[in-house]
């Protein structure tokens, strides 16, 4: 047996019509009373909370929610092609500020903006002085402040 067809999957809910118009008017971004009254709930004492809370409303919603998001999903490369045609098409018409926005588009989907790590590490005579200043008093901080600089040196480590 194979999958069910979406009128299937849509069937199995059992909500009613108008709970159905609801869920679909909601989701597709109308305000609550406006949501009530194309579904046909003109009686102005019911609210949306109160239907909605029902599990098998709260299913149907989750379906259509799920159900968008599937249908709009892009893999990265998509995406990076549909903005390489762009910059192709800005490139024909000249309009050299839209093509450098889809490179820069392009760079922060492929990740080429990540904040560069910078791995720094303590030896045992930096730990040290880092607890000493840990438990000195601010009098004894103070004194620490003031007094002069001390030179030192170090390295850059490459992994």
């Amino acid at each position: 047996m194979g999958r069910p067809s979406i009128l299937e999957v849509e069937a199995s809910f059992e909500i009613t019509q108008k709970e159905k118009l609801l869920c679909e008017a909601l989701h597709g971004g109308l305000p609550n009373r406006v949501a009530l009254n194309h579904a046909g709930y003109h009686d102005t004492k019911r609210s949306v909370n109160e239907i909605t809370k029902k599990p098998n409303v709260q299913n149907y919603l989750t379906y259509l929610g799920a159900k968008a998001k599937k249908k709009v999903s892009f893999t990265r490369d998509q995406i990076t092609e549909g903005m390489h045609e762009a910059i192709q098409d800005a490139k024909m018409i000249g309009d050299p500020m839209a093509q450098i926005r889809g490179w820069s588009e392009i760079g922060k989907i492929n990740g080429l903006y990540a904040p560069e790590v910078k791995k720094i590490e303590v030896t045992t005579s930096q730990q040290q002085l880092l607890d000493e200043i840990d438990g000195a008093s601010q009098q004894e901080l103070l004194e620490i402040a003031e007094a002069p600089a001390l030179e030192g040196s170090f390295e850059i480590i490459e992994d």
